[in-house]
């Protein structure tokens, strides 16, 4: 026990991940953010292709989606709102100005979703809640209420046997067409206030023994402790952004470095150190971008782009020469 901290040990998984590696992340807006850091360090990961999911029943729903070979396109899960057309399968992210716009969006996401199970070596599932709402009388579960009124719903909890049924059906339909895929999963530590902080960890709880029946149960399936990193070991609200409630920078990165030690292969994770390096170069605002100095910095970036760039043929880094060409 350190001051201020109680800190505990992450076993490693009996597998590395490696730049090799397919990956799918699914789930909430942590699943998210963990998902940009191993892409923008060039791991092979393909992040929400129905968007932010918060729900294991959504999350279910959509993966089971992916591995059906066309999409079929429901009409009740279609509606406008103030000109903008949204489906109750998808994140915001996916809505249009117009339905055929909308269609595209959800076809392309599922060749993209569809395209990542037949491949994926890991399916990353990061849970939010377990509060899940349901469109009118009906009993279908909505990913999003894209801003609709409460009365169009109905909101519940839902049982950690029910999302354990719906995540084992996700599993053994996606092992139907991927024998050979892992499973990670992990609870997000962002805490749902909305929900009251009883009710959020309540929700948490079941999501967390969700976890473990999983985790127990199912050959080729592991968890990774975010949730308590945050909560037992980071417990602090100095680890917290300014709205106290989402992680901060800080606090990604060290949830970050332990998913890296836990299974991340220690060849690709001198590759990751690298670019990230690189990374933080090119976030670098000068103060004086004329003084010789800040010539010399440039020169020094460029030198570090190209060695990737010779090193790891093979990676894209796109992004990263815009970045220096802004510097410039």
């Amino acid at each position: 026990m350190s001051a201020f901290r109680t800190t505990f040990d992450v076993p490693s998984f009996p597998f590395d991940v490696d730049h090799s590696t397919i990956i799918l992340s699914v789930g909430s807006c942590f699943a998210q953010v963990m998902a940009e850091q191993m892409q923008q360090l060039k791991y092979r990961v393909t992040i929400n292709p129905h968007g932010i999911l918060y729900n294991p029943l959504s999350m279910s729903n959509a993966l089971i989606s992916y591995c059906q070979a066309n999409d079929f396109i429901r009409e009740d899960i279609i509606i406008e709102v103030d000109g903008l057309w949204h489906s109750f399968d998808h994140h915001g992210s996916i809505s249009a100005s117009s339905r055929e716009q909308l269609i595209s969006n959800m076809q392309v996401a599922h060749e993209e979703g569809r395209k990542a199970v037949l491949n994926a070596h890991l399916i990353i599932c990061t849970f939010g809640t377990s509060f899940v709402f349901q469109l009118g009388e009906s009993e279908n579960v909505v990913a999003n209420c894209h801003k609709l009124p409460a009365s169009s719903f109905s909101r519940r909890m839902a049982s950690s046997d029910e999302m354990y049924r719906a995540m084992l059906k996700a599993i053994s339909t996606v092992r139907s067409i991927n024998s050979t895929v892992r499973f990670l999963f992990t609870v997000s530590p962002i805490r749902h206030v909305r929900d009251g902080m009883v009710a959020n960890m309540v929700s948490k709880a079941r999501l967390i023994e969700l976890c473990a029946q999983l985790s127990n149960n199912i050959n080729d399936s592991h968890y990774f402790p975010a949730y308590e990193l945050m909560m037992d070991d980071l417990r602090d609200y100095r680890y917290y952004a300014e709205d106290m409630i989402h992680p901060s920078q800080v606090a990604h990165r060290y949830i970050w470095q332990h998913f890296v030690s836990t299974c991340m292969d220690k060849h690709s994770a001198k590759i990751a150190e690298e670019i990230s390096k690189l990374h933080k170069s090119l976030n670098h605002r000068p103060i004086h971008p004329s003084s010789p100095q800040h010539i010399e910095f440039i020169e020094s970036i460029r030198k570090q782009l190209a060695k990737l760039k010779a090193t790891y043929p093979s990676f894209d880094f796109t992004w990263e020469e815009g970045k220096l060409a802004e510097l410039q």
